[in-house]
């Protein structure tokens, strides 16, 4: 469009600095009026909210300076959605392909479009969606269903022989391979749309049916191009250029995500009957069956007891569950050293089992959590601080009931006479072992219970941190966390199978609340030693952290080293290998503190103090300046030890041993 009234001061001042170039320039009329071409190029994504189409303003250009094309806008507009509408066309058509090519005749054919989309979308696609939450989902429901297949057709195996086997089965070298025989890679989006950059594809550059020479699936994670060294110093650049393109990598990691997030999306889609079906495709080695028959096969090799102990009913009451199979629930409470008459085979088996069908309420809880969306990396997080043995051997220590016991004795006046007496029984109590040392741990676990279990309570449901360093004062056998998973493991099988029948176990053992709870609040559950590396890390100049510890007359302790100085030290007595994690845990937290590298009520980071704004009141206080600090090596200065001394004098702990870290940065400092 053209205008021709003239420019307003303001408008021509615009007009001029755009052809600052050219001095002489005489303004004439009419000038062009233009609009910049929308910025927005991508419209497979979609806005977020608040925001929106926004029209550029126009602005004025010079005709002697402008070169006009006569195009329709509606070509245009069709130019500027072409690439996104192909792009999306080629997506759908890739997955549609997958599904009538490779999964063809198969029950996963069921599982909608979005979701096998979704599934063979990598990140480096950079997609609106990836495989990566539905990959952390199929890596969970892929490794309960690996363990329970295992679990009925090796009745004979040890908790260690099922572990490794499960292991091979669902490692990434073995879902890669699986996915390679399978020529998975080929439906596999992982180029990323560009639409400034891009331009068509035609027949000649599709993609061959089977890996041309040079493209290899290498183990770990993304990995780059290799070109010899003599190759880059004698060939042409464009020769490399094309060299690299054929070179295409493809490593085992994206493959087994892959597989692991088309399980995934079985299982969101129909649940475990067509995650079964989807592994059975991959195969994996292993015999797959549905769960329903697996878990009939289970039960039919468990033999009844004749008598059961008179004492189930008591770990019945604890967990709200009506064990039908007693056989069971004396397996799950079995420890490899009992030796009593009635001895069964030990819990580990069902401990290795129960562990599955934990990980999977878990996850299952996380992945579906409303409002949240975790990413991968907090979903994990927050699985381990429900998981972890600290956590569960605190629940079983905690659970407890009353029981009532009623006792007959004999009285000189009035013959047999009753007495009624009120017991607290506690759920570690009802395992059954032959050993003192078990019994041992036992009393000196639950000791150190009774004097840190209410607080680790308060704050596990009521904190915005998670108590590690208090769970881990536990130092708990690991043998109570495993009593809890194999009694997980009895009520799945007893229940033939039903996951709510775990999740109303684990409601009444408060596992539930603490997640519900963790989710809600949004809990720091992040571990102390890794929320001190991160903090350190976003330092300027960053800091080196590091951990030092020793053992001593019976005590073990353990120091923070931040820039080779010593600020933190905890020192506890040791009990066995687990005081070191204690007190490693401790300091991590202690200094978190130290630093102030917590997060307020609402979450925000606080960041620690800026060194001045602590060293700047120490030095006032002691009528220094900053003049009077030996900044250089060659100035003479006050010994450190006075300054430090002088400094106790007024300071409080657990403030001191910050302020020595300033003060020693400060006076070692360059100017």
């Amino acid at each position: 469009m053209w205008r021709y009234e003239p420019m307003s001061v303001e408008e021509e001042e615009i007009f001029r600095g755009r052809y600052d170039g050219f001095p002489d320039m005489r303004i004439t009329y009419p000038l062009v009026v233009v609009r910049p071409f929308p910025r927005r190029a991508n419209f497979t994504i979609p806005y977020g909210s608040g925001e929106g189409y926004r029209d550029e303003d126009p602005f004025l250009l010079h005709p002697q300076f402008a070169t006009v094309d006569l195009i329709p806008y509606d070509d245009l507009q069709y130019a500027l959605l072409l690439p996104s509408i192909l792009r999306w066309c080629s997506n759908v058509l890739t997955v549609m392909s997958l599904r009538n090519q490779l999964l063809v005749g198969t029950p996963v054919t069921q599982v909608p479009l979005e979701l096998l989309t979704t599934a063979t979308t990598a990140p480096v696609a950079q997609e609106l969606t990836h495989y990566q939450r539905l990959e952390t989902l199929g890596d969970t429901v892929l490794k309960f269903l690996a363990s329970l297949q295992l679990f009925a057709q090796y009745p004979l195996w040890h908790e260690g022989y099922l572990a490794r086997r499960k292991d091979h089965a669902v490692s990434n070298a073995r879902l890669a391979r699986e996915a390679v025989d399978k020529h998975l890679y080929r439906w596999i989006i992982r180029d990323r749309f560009v639409p400034r950059k891009w331009k068509p594809s035609y027949v000649r550059d599709s993609i061959p049916s089977n890996p041309p020479e040079g493209q290899s699936i290498e183990q770990g994670k993304e990995p780059i191009p290799i070109e010899e060294e003599n190759e880059v110093a004698t060939e042409p650049r464009d020769q490399l250029k094309r060299k690299k393109k054929k070179n295409q990598q493809l490593s085992t990691k994206v493959l087994a995500d892959v597989v692991e997030a088309l399980i995934g999306a079985a299982y969101e889609h129909q649940g475990f009957d067509l995650a079964v079906d989807c592994a059975a495709f991959f195969g994996m080695g292993l015999t797959w069956k549905k769960v329903p028959e697996r878990i009939t096969d289970i039960l039919a090799r468990s033999e009844p007891l004749d008598e059961p102990p008179a004492q189930l009913h008591l770990v019945e009451h604890l967990l709200n569950y009506t064990f039908t199979r007693k056989e069971l629930l004396v397996e799950a409470l079995t420890h490899a050293s009992y030796h009593g008459e009635d001895a069964a085979m030990s819990y580990e088996r069902l401990e290795f089992l129960g562990d599955c069908a934990l990980d999977m309420v878990v996850t299952d809880y996380l992945y579906h959590a409303e409002g949240k969306q975790y990413s991968p990396g907090h979903m994990h997080m927050r699985k381990e601080s429900l998981v972890n043995s600290h956590f569960l051997a605190f629940i079983c220590l905690r659970t407890s009931t009353i029981s009532e016991a009623t006792n007959a004795f004999w009285t000189p006046n009035g013959g047999t006479a009753t007495t009624t007496e009120h017991q607290r029984i506690h759920l570690y109590q009802c395992m059954m072992h032959s050993s003192h040392r078990v019994l041992e741990d036992q009393h000196i676990a639950f000791s150190r219970f009774e004097k840190n279990g209410a607080v680790i309570e308060q704050a596990l449901l009521h904190a915005t941190m998670y108590p590690w360093a208090a769970l881990t004062s536990l130092q708990a056998p690991k043998f109570l966390s495993d009593m809890l998973e194999s009694l997980l493991g009895a009520v799945y099988l007893d229940s033939e199978g039903n996951l709510d029948a775990v999740r109303n176990v684990m409601r009444t053992l408060g596992i539930m609340e603490v997640m519900e709870h963790i989710v809600k609040s949004d809990m720091d559950v992040q571990h102390p030693v890794s929320r001190l590396a991160i903090w350190a890390d976003q330092q300027e100049p960053k800091h080196k952290i590091r951990y030092l510890t020793e053992k001593k007359d019976g005590n073990v302790s353990c120091a923070v080293i931040v820039d080779e100085v010593e600020v933190i030290r905890v020192t506890e007595k040791y009990h066995s290998r687990a005081s070191q994690e204690e007190v490693r845990f401790a300091a991590a937290e202690q200094a978190l503190h130290t630093f102030s590298v917590l997060e307020d009520e609402e979450g925000s980071f606080i960041p620690g103090m800026d060194l001045p704004d602590i060293v700047n009141p120490l030095l006032y206080a002691m009528d220094i300046s900053y003049d009077m600090c030996p900044y250089e090596s060659d100035r003479t200065s006050m010994p450190l030890t006075t300054i430090y001394t002088s400094s106790c004098a007024f300071l409080r702990p657990p403030v001191t041993p910050n302020l020595r870290f300033c003060a020693i940065k400060v006076f070692t400092r360059s100017p």
